[in-house]
């Protein structure tokens, strides 16, 4: 840690601590502590370093940073070491519950579940030529709603001027992050209130 870009922070003098304090997990060898040990670094490098990655989903995420799309599944001490450098970066508790689990990969802009959770939409007519996108537009000349994933809408590009109601679980508020004021919307549960700035960079061009 003390030669990464995270060294000097304040929280990583606690992590360190945190982790002499509890040891290695039982069965875990001096060779994988190590590997492991330095992949949480490398992790929580990418996702609080001053060169922090945009938004994706974990297992993608995973997939690059470990070599594995299961590397950092919830259980293992990988994702356990890396979950608590995230909660002590933003001063937070370590949560004992899968929700909260997920709330803490999503202050790093890594989607927990891209594929479980949809998105209720409605109207939406993307750009392009896909299958997904003709079967969204299709939907949308049917009035019909629709519900795709996270995943499904990650590339998807609208007309300059939509304005998406995201209703259920606020989970696409935290899918990207977006800093341009070109797009806005408003929870479909918070009709009373403002049109905001959509953290959606992708999705106009």
């Amino acid at each position: 840690m003390d030669a990464s870009p995270l060294a000097g922070q304040d929280w990583t003098g606690q992590w360190y601590d945190l982790l002499r304090c509890t040891g290695l997990p039982r069965g875990v060898t001096p060779e994988t502590a190590v590997r492991t040990l330095q992949q949480a670094v490398q992790v929580l490098t990418v996702l609080l370093g001053p060169e922090r990655v945009g938004t994706r989903g974990r297992g993608e995420f995973a997939a690059l940073a470990t070599g594995s799309a299961h590397g950092l599944d919830d259980g293992t001490w990988l994702a356990r070491l890396v979950q608590r450098g995230i909660a002590l970066a933003h001063g937070t508790e370590f949560p004992g519950d899968a929700a909260g689990q997920r709330a803490l990969w999503r202050l790093v802009s890594v989607t927990p579940d891209e594929v479980s959770s949809t998105v209720l939409t409605y109207g939406l007519r993307p750009v392009g030529g896909g299958w997904r996108e003709q079967a969204l537009r299709e939907r949308a000349d049917h009035h019909a709603e629709a519900h795709p994933t996270s995943r499904d809408l990650h590339d998807l590009q609208l007309p300059a001027g939509t304005v998406i109601h995201i209703d259920g679980l606020r989970a696409c508020r935290s899918r990207w992050g977006c800093t341009g004021r070109h797009f806005w919307w408003r929870w479909a549960d918070r009709q009373d209130e403002p049109l905001e700035a959509s953290p959606v960079p992708k999705v106009f061009r």
